[in-house]
């Protein structure tokens, strides 16, 4: 079976992390993002993968270069040389699908059971199946109203919450049949949620979609990449970490922690990372590889990508922290902060709740 993932966006609402890291490779705990999709693909039998590519394309490539041969699966790299919408990248390798195929937006962590999405398809005899979950608010996605016989009705982007007919929001799943791709014209930016499917639906052809059980989460927010890196390192998610032990913690051979520091909760400690005298750290928490923490510094519930600083007497709570970034000596993060890879905030400053440094 094949699946075609979308991995063309910038990644804006990332930003500045995304400047320096495609949102695919971006780590959740011990692998890139990308790395635990195709383990879920793969495991429901979609071991055909087209990767649809646009920005930073040859860093997604050079790390996927095996062509698949770790999963055991065939991948393609197809780049777009403009952007093409969140359709028009499948309409560019119509060649590939001659058959059933699936299309996964490239910024879902999902432990959805796509075999059963699959089975339902084909037994409602669809051109398409939508993949939907419930969500407290829908006021920032693609609502989804459907019928008894989960015939779709009707597409609402981002209604305001009080007005929303249902909290069933587009998944970003689709299994497709390949006649859906000639209401699309070629080599023209194209979408799934404004144009194709609300043809689809216009024109009388069956499109369908039911809301899935498992775990679903939009990684493309600061928020939603810290809950995404919390969530696999506590075990909210099948995600493949075999290193963490019964308590959810991993602390490398070659760390260097300081018996006067506290670690609690769970936590990954990757290789080379120095945790100085008096410093506290409190999980959910990921220190990549090389990570240095100064003495007395406060460190919780956050992720702090590879090289990355914090200076003596620093607190940081809930925040990301790019590669080789530098947090200065009493310097503080606050929820949802933001320091860019290669970034310094200055000794004593203080970067607030969801801001970046300028």
């Amino acid at each position: 079976m094949k699946a075609v993932i979308l991995v063309g966006g910038e990644g804006t609402r990332l930003r500045p992390l995304s400047y320096d890291v495609p949102k695919p490779m971006m780590p959740i705990v011990n692998r890139p993002f990308m790395e635990h999709m195709v383990d879920n693909l793969v495991r429901h039998g979609f071991n055909e993968i087209v990767f649809a590519l646009g920005y930073k394309s040859d860093a997604f490539g050079r790390h996927f270069q095996n062509d698949g041969n770790r999963w055991g699966a065939r991948f393609w790299h197809e780049v777009e040389s403009f952007p093409l919408g969140t359709a028009g990248p499948v309409k560019n390798v119509e060649a590939l699908l001659d058959d059933t195929f699936l299309v996964f937006n490239g910024d879902v962590l999902a432990d959805v059971d796509l075999t059963a999405l699959l089975r339902l398809h084909r037994d409602l005899g669809a051109v398409g199946t939508l993949a939907l979950t419930p969500v407290e608010d829908p006021s920032t996605y693609g609502v989804v109203v459907t019928d008894a016989e989960k015939r779709v009705r009707a597409f609402i982007e981002k209604p305001p919450r009080d007005q929303a007919p249902s909290n069933a929001i587009n998944a970003g799943m689709y299994v497709l049949e390949p006649q859906v791709l000639k209401y699309m014209q070629p080599g023209v930016a194209w979408s799934f949620e404004r144009q194709l499917f609300p043809d689809l639906v216009a024109a009388g052809e069956k499109l369908c979609a039911t809301i899935t059980e498992g775990y679903w989460l939009d990684i493309g927010s600061p928020s939603r990449y810290l809950q995404g890196n919390h969530d696999v390192l506590r075990g909210a998610v099948r995600a493949e970490v075999p290193e963490l032990d019964g308590a959810r913690r991993w602390i490398a051979d070659s760390a260097r922690i300081d018996p006067s520091a506290e670690v609690e909760g769970p936590v990954w400690i990757a290789q080379d990372c120095v945790v100085s005298a008096g410093v506290r750290l409190e999980g959910p928490l990921v220190l990549r590889s090389g990570v240095f923490i100064g003495e007395r510094a406060q460190v919780t519930r956050s992720v702090l990508w590879e090289g990355s600083r914090v200076g003596v007497h620093a607190w940081l709570h809930e925040c990301l922290v790019g590669r080789r970034a530098v947090v200065g000596d009493e310097a503080s993060m606050e929820s949802l902060a933001v320091l860019g890879s290669g970034e310094r905030l200055p000794s004593g400053a203080t970067l607030a709740a969801g801001e970046k440094q300028p």
